[in-house]
């Protein structure tokens, strides 16, 4: 997973996106619902507050806040949706037999500015940036 910042997490508040392997446009919307469904649940599960999610054609974002370590929280959200989004849409393991997620990547929370303005970007987030292909 790659880290965009270097400083300390506001409130250990982080922001996480994830890019579909290949960046390939495979999410429709019944697929992009239960994802942001999926990415709920389990970040709540782990006691997690989310202030944001969601998904679009080729990628997601989740903000979150808690006290867990960004790799767990990564490792643990991503991981889950993976196995269960592939194993209740098998289409998607055409993309490929054993990973959902390509790229991956953390920015930690900078201040109550910051935190207002990625629940912001996140909510606004056009889902159909991109055409599925």
């Amino acid at each position: 997973m790659f880290y965009r910042s270097e400083y300390e997490a506001y409130q250990n508040c982080y922001h996480f996106t994830a890019a579909t392997k290949y960046r390939k446009s495979v999410f429709d919307e019944r697929i992009r619902s239960r994802l942001e469904q999926l990415l709920t649940e389990k970040a709540e599960s782990i006691d997690l507050k989310v202030h944001a999610v969601a998904a679009a054609v080729n990628h997601i974002h989740i903000l979150v806040q808690g006290d867990a370590e960004p790799s767990f929280i990564s490792q643990t959200i991503l991981g889950y949706t993976s196995r269960l989004i592939r194993k209740e849409f098998p289409v998607l393991k055409q993309l490929h037999e054993k990973q959902l997620w390509g790229g991956k990547a953390c920015t930690n929370i900078k201040d109550e500015s910051h935190l207002s303005n990625a629940t912001d970007y996140i909510k606004r987030h056009d889902p159909l940036d991109s055409r599925v292909e």
